[in-house]
């Protein structure tokens, strides 16, 4: 039927060359009619992702024959929302950039990021400087503090909900923290040789890592006072740091490497057929005691996934299951992905805001 139908539509006399091109054109599309069905019936995610690919390879050779590029559109719409949907992938379509530092401040070289307020701020020890740009509007960097305010070397900056403040180290200030005016307050100095690259609140502590000997430190707010947590060869290169009465790392090899009573503990991802690509090479992990969810970085495959949590109370659980994945499916700003080594979350939950070399870009989620 398929090719009385293609016949009709065409309307004009066959002749050789048209007839073996139309077999051809009818064959390959009753093969990608037939494999979406076949996609649509499958309850294996290996399976549907296999005949996904052969689908793929077969549009592009519907294309190659130059003849009803809408039907083909069509069916590839349709395909694209099955492979969205059995790998739970949500393409990255609505994004802005907030802020590029670097047309400012060409020297700039940005460590960190966190939001508060309608702000965001980000530190830039080289020029040292904090920014603040609106998390709202696009807008140009305003420098929110710098030497001559009392910082030096600003490394790192994260936000404490249960002292409700801003909270940044500084290489040779040691920690301080922020009002929202700019004013700083010394809590402790900086720690005589230590390397502190990322800080993290926890239950009213602020826990600093240092990459370079790998070691912890826990910081007592109330008491200005710090001790060594613990050490251990594993956090040494670490990439990010995260802490929700477990410890995160994104180790040296791009790797979720998990603590649980200042100890290793095994980390396992369930459900991760439908991941299509592992979770390697990672860039940075957003979590702290108060979401439900992971955000991961993936730079390699432009793409952040999320991670569900195990219930609360259950901190020894090692099975985190996989959400979905958030993924750029386009070219023209494919670096801006490709490159992001930091992010945060609005505090309605709407919205990503992601650290591309100097950029600052805003995405919203669902």
């Amino acid at each position: 039927m398929s090719i009385i139908f293609f016949f009709k539509e065409v309307k004009k006399p066959v002749i050789n060359n048209t007839n073996t091109s139309s077999v051809s054109f009818n064959k390959i599309y009753s093969n990608i009619k037939s494999n979406i069905t076949e996609i649509k019936k499958s309850n294996s995610i290996s399976s549907k992702d296999l005949i996904i690919n052969n689908t793929y390879a077969l549009i592009t050779q519907a294309y190659g024959l130059k003849q009803y590029t809408q039907k083909i559109n069509n069916e590839k719409k349709i395909l694209n929302s099955l492979y969205y949907s059995t790998n739970n992938i949500v393409p990255i379509n609505n994004y802005q950039i907030l802020s590029d530092i670097g047309i400012s401040y060409p020297t700039a070289h940005i460590t960190s990021m966190q939001n508060l307020s309608g702000k965001i701020y980000l530190t830039d020890p080289k020029s040292q400087y904090i920014y603040s740009i609106s998390d709202i509007n696009e807008s140009t960097p305003k420098i929110f503090s710098s030497l001559n305010k009392g910082i030096s070397i600003p490394q790192y900056i994260t936000y404490s909900v249960t002292q409700n403040s801003l909270y940044l180290y500084d290489l040779n200030k040691g920690l301080l923290s922020i009002g929202l005016n700019g004013s700083l307050s010394p809590v402790i100095s900086a720690i005589n040789n230590a390397n502190i690259s990322y800080i993290q609140a926890y239950a009213g502590n602020i826990y600093l890592l240092d990459k370079t000997s790998g070691s912890v430190y826990a910081v007592n707010t109330h008491t200005l006072s710090y001790s060594k947590a613990f050490s251990s060869n594993a956090l040494k290169g670490a990439r990010s740091f995260a802490v929700d009465g477990n410890i995160f790392i994104i180790n040296k090899y791009g790797n979720i490497v998990r603590f649980f009573n200042n100890q290793v503990t095994p980390f396992a991802v369930s459900n991760t057929n439908p991941m299509e690509y592992p979770l390697e090479n990672l860039s940075f992990i957003y979590d702290n005691q108060y979401l439900n969810y992971i955000y991961l970085l993936d730079p390699e495959h432009d793409r952040i996934v999320v991670l569900q949590k195990p219930a609360s109370g259950s901190l020894n659980t090692i099975d985190y299951k996989f959400v979905k994945q958030y993924v750029y499916m386009g070219t023209a700003n494919k670096s801006f992905f490709s490159h992001m080594s930091a992010m945060a979350l609005s505090s309605n939950g709407k919205y990503i805001y992601i650290l591309s070399g100097n950029k600052v870009i805003k995405m919203s989620i669902s």
